[in-house]
């Protein structure tokens, strides 16, 4: 379970952190929250923070005991899942493999992949 908690884009709320996570631990869940970009960063950065949350839990999959095929995202307000959604259906990583080639090649620090 991937939480991303809301604020409001200005900050992620804590109440709905840490502990949504427990709710889920203790439902014999794998909980992780996602303190994703907040102002003055703006969209689309918070979308490929949570892509690349999201590739990270199924690249160490195994490792971390994570059934890779029933990852689930609950978002709250501003963490709203639909945009995780999108995110992860590879429209978005292909743009953020891209925004990162884009960095690398400018050596620009605008992005934070």
């Amino acid at each position: 379970m991937l939480i991303l908690p809301g604020g409001g884009y200005g900050f992620t709320s804590p109440r709905e952190a840490e502990p949504v996570a427990m709710v889920f631990n203790n439902a014999g869940y794998h909980a992780a929250v996602l303190d994703y970009s907040v102002a003055p960063r703006r969209h689309p950065q918070p979308v490929f923070d949570a892509a690349r949350a999201l590739t990270l839990v199924k690249e160490h999959g195994e490792r971390w005991q994570v059934d890779i095929k029933q990852i689930f995202v609950i978002g709250f307000s501003a963490g709203n899942p639909k945009d995780i959604l999108v995110a992860y259906s590879g429209r978005y990583n292909r743009a953020c493999r891209k925004l990162t080639s884009i960095r690398q090649r400018f050596k620009s620090k605008r992005c934070a992949l």
